[in-house]
C-alpha cells in the first residue's frame, strides 16, 4: 500500500472482511516510525480491483484522544521530541462490522468513545472527506482498548488493554466487563472461530522495554485466551 494510502507513521492493524460490498477496512493507528496517531485513518480496499483509499485521515473518530493509558497504577509514556516522558496515545485499533454487513464500528485505542458508519458510506467513493466525518456516529462509551469483535446478536467484545478483561457492548450501548484473569497482560487481537469460541491474545504490550527504561519485563509463555461468547460470534469480523 503505497503513498498516499500510507503515510508517514502508518501501521496498519486490524481488518474486516465484507464480503457483501467487496470491501477490506483496515485500521492504521499510525504510531509506526514518525507517527504519533495524528495521522490514524482507516483504509479501504475493493476486493475485485485492489483499488485502496485512505479515509478519516486525522478525524476526530480516528485520532488518540488526549488521555492516559494506565496499567498496573503506571501511565505508560515514551520519550518524547525533548527528550522528556510523553504518554503514549495510539490512533483507531480495533475495528469490527455487523453480521449484516451494514454498520462498520471503530474505535482510536487511547480514547472513550466507540464509533460506527455505514459500510456503504465508507465504500462511497464520491463522498467528500467533510461528508464522510459527518456521517460518523459516536455510538458508545469505551474504555481504551485494542480489539474488536461482534456476534450475530450485534454484541461488540473490546479487549480492555488497561484492566487484562474482555468488555461487551451490548444494545443498550452500555460497557460491562464480561471476563478477566490476573495473567491476560495487555489482551489485543480478538477472533471468533469455528469451533465457537472467541480467541484472544495477551500481548504483553505493556511490559515491553520502551516503557521500562529499556529492560523488557515480558514473560513466556505467551497466553492465549478463549471464551463462550453471548451468541455465535461472525468469523472475519
Amino acid at each position: 500500500m503505497p503513498e498516499p494510502v500510507t503515510v508517514k507513521g502508518s501501521q496498519p492493524q486490524d481488518i474486516v472482511i465484507d464480503q457483501k460490498n467487496r470491501k477490506f477496512y483496515i485500521a492504521d493507528e499510525n504510531i509506526g516510525p514518525g507517527g504519533d496517531g495524528s495521522h490514524a485513518a482507516i483504509i479501504v480496499i475493493d476486493m475485485d480491483t485492489g483499488a485502496a483509499r485512505r479515509v478519516l485521515d486525522g478525524d476526530r473518530s480516528t485520532v488518540p484522544e488526549n488521555v492516559p493509558i494506565t496499567v498496573d497504577g503506571n501511565d505508560l509514556t515514551v520519550p518524547g521530541k525533548d527528550g522528556k516522558p510523553s504518554l503514549i496515545k495510539v490512533g483507531c485499533d480495533g475495528i469490527t462490522m455487523d453480521a449484516r454487513s451494514e454498520w462498520v464500528y471503530f474505535a482510536p485505542l487511547s480514547g472513550r468513545s466507540l464509533y460506527r458508519i455505514k459500510a456503504t458510506d465508507l465504500g462511497n467513493e464520491k463522498l467528500p472527506a467533510e461528508e464522510l466525518s459527518a456521517r460518523v456516529e459516536r455510538y458508545s462509551d469505551k474504555p481504551n482498548n485494542g480489539g474488536l469483535s461482534i456476534d450475530y446478536a450485534g454484541n461488540i467484545y473490546l479487549t480492555a488493554v488497561e484492566t487484562k478483561s474482555i468488555g461487551i457492548i451490548g444494545a443498550d450501548r452500555k460497557f460491562r466487563t464480561y471476563l478477566s484473569d490476573p495473567d491476560m497482560v495487555w489482551p489485543d487481537g480478538i477472533t471468533a472461530s469455528p469451533d465457537g469460541y472467541m480467541y484472544v491474545s495477551a500481548s504483553q504490550v505493556s511490559a515491553a522495554a520502551m516503557f521500562h527504561g529499556g529492560k523488557a519485563e515480558n514473560k513466556t509463555p505467551y497466553l492465549i485466551y478463549r471464551f463462550k461468547p453471548i451468541a455465535a460470534g461472525y468469523i472475519s469480523r
